[in-house]
């Protein structure tokens, strides 16, 4: 504790709330009124404030106080850092159009494009003055939650720590996609065969940990004695998908991922993974306990809520 810190230490904030009621009613009967205290009470407290200060601080005339020049240098400053403390206490009331904060959120690569375009939207419409920082989650994000890298991460594993809030948003389905006039989309009844076919492209992680999200049908293809054909391979979500809309390539991913304004208009779902896959994989926004008490982070969390929804 350096010595400012130590000087502060000492001080009893009911004194410079007691200072600046005196400052205010410049009489130690009305002051002792508005505090509910007794007027000797007051009175010692006026003298403690002496002490306090180094200083006679008032003087008596018939009608009441008289300040010292040090009394009324104090009485500038005084009102504004009690309500700069007050403001500490009372419970924030959050104007979205006025906050001036970021928020910072990690979204998995595959759901980067279909979520950003729309989130961007609604905050430059409700909190113009918003900064979001986006970064993709490649690993587990409790550290950089922890630690105030992120405040929010879209992931599928939970965490038995309180110091965490995993709020579920929806059960992964994963398809298969294809462009629109894909060779595919000619056949009558199509099955995961004809499929398994034709090469696939798969998102690269650069020997991070990859997570269930990416490719959550994986292991009930190799449960089956099945695999894709991956004949490339990328750490970028739009090399991936521009290959898969200008070839016979096939993109494999959650059913909702491609469903964005970017891709809904050239890429299509050909194949739904209902009967083979049973694994249930539950996708969560997680925020951490530094966040809790902020309104701000609540309502952004509300916001993409609402947007997952849609």
């Amino acid at each position: 504790m350096n010595s400012l810190e130590q000087k502060l230490s000492r001080i009893d904030l009911n004194l410079l709330v007691a200072m600046n009621v005196l400052l205010t009613e410049l009489h130690v009967g009305r002051a002792a009124e508005t505090l509910f205290l007794s007027q000797s009470a007051m009175s010692r407290t006026l003298q403690r404030l002496r002490e306090l200060f180094d200083d006679q601080l008032f003087y008596r005339k018939s009608t009441g106080l008289q300040p010292t020049v040090k009394a009324e240098q104090i009485g500038k400053v005084l009102p504004i850092l009690l309500q700069s403390l007050n403001t500490i206490f009372e419970s924030e009331q959050f104007d979205p159009a006025n906050y001036e904060g970021d928020f910072k959120i990690a979204l998995p690569p595959m759901m980067s494009d279909c979520f950003i375009l729309p989130l961007v939207s609604e905050l430059q419409k409700l909190a113009p003055k918003a900064t979001l920082k986006h970064t993709n989650i490649e690993q587990s994000p409790w550290p950089k939650l922890a630690n105030g890298e992120i405040d929010f991460a879209v992931f599928t594993e939970e965490i038995n720590d309180k110091a965490y809030v995993i709020t579920p948003l929806r059960v992964l389905q994963p398809s298969i996609f294809a462009r629109q006039q894909h060779p595919l989309l000619k056949h009558s009844q199509l099955t995961l065969t004809d499929c398994l076919n034709y090469p696939f492209v798969d998102l690269n992680f650069e020997n991070k940990q990859r997570d269930n999200l990416s490719n959550p049908a994986d292991l009930m293809l190799q449960a089956l004695g099945l695999k894709r054909n991956i004949l490339l391979k990328s750490s970028q979500l739009s090399v991936l998908t521009n290959v898969v809309k200008n070839s016979d390539y096939l993109l494999l991913a959650a059913n909702f991922t491609v469903n964005s304004t970017v891709h809904k208009a050239q890429l299509t779902p050909i194949y739904d993974f209902k009967e083979e896959y049973q694994e249930q994989v539950t996708l969560n926004i997680i925020t951490h306990q530094r966040t809790h008490q902020s309104p701000a982070h609540q309502w952004f969390k509300d916001l993409f809520i609402s947007l997952f929804a849609e």
